[in-house]
Formats: C-alpha cells, sequence, structure tokens
C-alpha cells in the first residue's frame, strides 16, 4: 500500500542526507542563494580562469605537426625522360654535368637510404624541389619503405651498388654482381625499374662501364662536390655547392647529418639564382656532357 500524502504544510521527512523535516521557506532561501553564487561563479570563470585550469592548460604542450610530404610535381609536362636515358646508356655514356645553356640543376644524394631520409624528403618537398637518390641495396634491405616514398614524392633513383665497395678492385663478374643486386633490390622496393648509375667514390675503369652499359645504366657522374663525405662543417657544404651552382651543374651530397643542416641554404641559392631543380632523367633530357663540363674540361 502506498503512503498516503502529507497534509498541506506539513513538513518534509526523508531518509538521511535528504531535506528531512526543513520548511518550505528555508528551502527556497538556500535555492536562491545557491543559484546567485552559481551565476557569480560562472561570471567568474569566464573572466578569471580557476588556477588549476590555467596551470593544466599551461603544463599542456601545444601541438606541434609536421608539415606534410607532398610529391613534387614537375614544372614542366613530363616527355618521355625514360627513352633517353636508355638511348644514352645504351650508347655507354657517362654524364658528367647537363647543358650549360639552360638554368636546370640536379640535386643528388648519395648512399642512402637511411635515419635522414626523411628530413631530405621533407626539405625538398617543402621547396617544391625533385632531387635524384643514388641508392646502396644494403641501405635499402635495412629501410625498405622509403624507395617507394621517394618515388611517390617525385624523386628519381638510381644504382649506387650493393655493399658500397671500389668496384676498380673487383673482377668483372663481381662488378656485375654489384650492380645487378643493387638493381633488383631497389626495383622490388621502389616498385619503378632503375636506370641510373653511380660508381662509389667516382671510381670507374673499362670493367665499370662494360657492366654498367650491359645492365643498361645510364653512368651519372657529377661537376659540384659538397665535400660533405669529407666531414665537411654544414656551412663549408653549402659554400661549396653554392661556390658551383649554375645552369647544368650535378650536385654530389650525402646523407649525411651536416647535408641535411646545409640544405635549405642550397635550396635558397637554388631559388635566388633563378634555377630549376629536376631530376637526372630531366636534366639529360634537356641536353648534357659527357666530355667537358662548365668548369670541368676535358673529363674524358
Amino acid at each position: 500500500m502506498r503512503d498516503a500524502p502529507a497534509p498541506p504544510g506539513a513538513p518534509r521527512s526523508g531518509p538521511p542526507g535528504e531535506w528531512g523535516g526543513r520548511p518550505r521557506a528555508l528551502l527556497l532561501v538556500v535555492l536562491v542563494l545557491a543559484a546567485g553564487g552559481a551565476v557569480a561563479v560562472a561570471a567568474t570563470g569566464r573572466s578569471h580562469p580557476s588556477t588549476t585550469t590555467t596551470a593544466r592548460a599551461a603544463a599542456s604542450p601545444a601541438p606541434t605537426t609536421a608539415a606534410p610530404l607532398v610529391p613534387v610535381a614537375p614544372a614542366v609536362p613530363q616527355p618521355n625522360y625514360a627513352a633517353v636515358v636508355a638511348r644514352l646508356a645504351h650508347k655507354g655514356a657517362k654524364v658528367y654535368c647537363g647543358s650549360a645553356h639552360g638554368n636546370q640543376v640536379a640535386l643528388t644524394f648519395d648512399d642512402g637510404p637511411g635515419p635522414r631520409t626523411r628530413a631530405i624528403l621533407r626539405l625538398l618537398s617543402q621547396a617544391r624541389m625533385p632531387a635524384t637518390f643514388f641508392l646502396i641495396g644494403r641501405e635499402v634491405l635495412a629501410h625498405p619503405t622509403l624507395p617507394r616514398l621517394e618515388v611517390r614524392l617525385g624523386m628519381a633513383l638510381g644504382d649506387h651498388t650493393q655493399t658500397h665497395p671500389d668496384l676498380t678492385r673487383l673482377s668483372a663478374p663481381e662488378v656485375k654482381a654489384q650492380l645487378s643486386g643493387a638493381r633488383d633490390t631497389i626495383d622490388a622496393a621502389s616498385g619503378v625499374p632503375v636506370t641510373l648509375f653511380r660508381p662509389p667514390y667516382g671510381a670507374r675503369n673499362t670493367h665499370v662501364d662494360a657492366q654498367a652499359r650491359a645492365l643498361g645504366l645510364l653512368e651519372v657522374l657529377w661537376d659540384v662536390d659538397t665535400r660533405d663525405s669529407e666531414r665537411a662543417s654544414a656551412a663549408k657544404v653549402a659554400a661549396n655547392a653554392q661556390r658551383g651552382l649554375r645552369g647544368g651543374s650535378i650536385v654530389l651530397m650525402h646523407e649525411d647529418t651536416a647535408t641535411v643542416k646545409a640544405l635549405p641554404a642550397i635550396l635558397r641559392s637554388v631559388r635566388r639564382r633563378h634555377l630549376e631543380a629536376v631530376t637526372i632523367p630531366q636534366l639529360v633530357a634537356a641536353g648534357h656532357r659527357t666530355k667537358t663540363c662548365p668548369y670541368i674540361p676535358n673529363t674524358e
């Protein structure tokens, strides 16, 4: 049976913790005071955040998100660069630089992929400048996802042997194994065929030239050496690049810490001098030199 309703005006009762036995008037007064206090607290909170809230906000670091890596689109519609490279490789050409009559330059990075590859890619991506990476097969096996990322961002890839030996100290079969091993490793990791080759240390002879030609690889050397492989400082690396930077240049760099630090200054110099950074296939498609360069005479 339900409890009978309390007669009008009777005091309210209830279990402990409720308003047992308190007059209704007192209840109304308390409610009014409580409402006023809530308004005051709310107003105060809007103009003066609480110490706890302020401390929590100060302790929370601001979100930091790195700029996304975006593909580097070519400045002009691409012709069939692969056909140009294949034709030069079939002739056994060795490219030291591009045409000195244009404004194109090729930035190249050796010895990757590795722990500094992403930092280099981020700087190139932000500058919207492509480059060419000559990869070591052994390093590709250690960092198998990076070649495909490089291709996706618009970079070109080249063969830099499987283990980076001085090829002139090897037999012809050993040279072939170094070149073909790296080519196959890079092909599998990147998803695109590799047709460029750079000998470690620039060391080459008739065996090296013959094997590169037989494998359909175009030998790519350089005419601007940043000396980053000789433990040069970032400032020196940048100065060496800037000293030789001109139309047709192929700039030699490595995936070193000093190079990463120097790269922003080098990229600014490219832009300031109204040069266009391109990949090696783009550079040779616009013209190339296999015997002389702007300031390296008689290289053949």
